[in-house]
């Protein structure tokens, strides 16, 4: 009886498996190909996000952007990361511990007699005694975060380092060209791009 369902020779079915069994075979095979490629990827923090430097965030808008620039993986951490006691080691570690604002930076001026750990405890002026530390940007304890970033390894230094920041740092003012031809940015645009690079 069985013989009447698969009609004409009994080689049939097996000539009529074959394809789907080759399909099974390549697809079991493709999927270890891509599990062999998942396995190896790079582990990559949940708190990572992907930055771009200076100059290439800057030229996003202008007609010579590229959509295929490079980007890397920064995790930096904000200024109240960096000033938080149970962080102390992490930053002493950077060497920012030894580090008076005045000798990295330019700008802000009135914050140059003080301590990189000063600047972040500073709290945009309403922690000092007179208000006379005023830093309405927070420009100051930003500069001290990013360097300690920097430092620390958590921002790669295509994206920002020193020289970066005492760019940033000396044209806060007047004006910091990420790239020729885009908009200068100010204090409030350098916090920004420094707050881009936190993870």
């Amino acid at each position: 009886m069985t013989d009447h369902i698969f009609p004409g020779n009994q080689s049939e079915p097996e000539i009529t498996r074959l394809p789907s069994e080759k399909g099974r075979r390549r697809f079991v095979r493709g999927a270890g190909v891509g599990v062999t490629a998942i396995v190896t990827l790079a582990p990559r923090s949940s708190l990572a996000v992907s930055c771009l430097s200076p100059s290439a965030t800057a030229s996003i808008n202008l007609l010579h952007s590229r959509t295929d620039r490079m980007r890397e993986t920064c995790l930096g951490k904000s200024p109240g990361f960096w000033k938080a006691r149970n962080k102390r080691s992490l930053f002493n570690a950077t060497g920012a511990d030894q580090k008076i604002f005045g000798t990295t930076f330019w700008n802000p001026s009135n914050l140059s007699g003080l301590t990189f750990l000063q600047v972040l405890e500073n709290g945009n002026g309403e922690n000092s005694a007179n208000g006379s530390l005023r830093d309405a940007d927070e420009l100051g304890a930003h500069l001290v975060a990013a360097w300690c970033n920097w430092k620390s390894g958590r921002v790669p230094a295509s994206i920002l380092d020193e020289a970066k920041l005492q760019a940033m740092s000396a044209n806060a003012i007047g004006g910091y060209e990420p790239t020729p031809g885009a908009p200068l940015w100010y204090a409030a645009e350098i916090v920004n791009f420094i707050k881009s690079t936190f993870g």
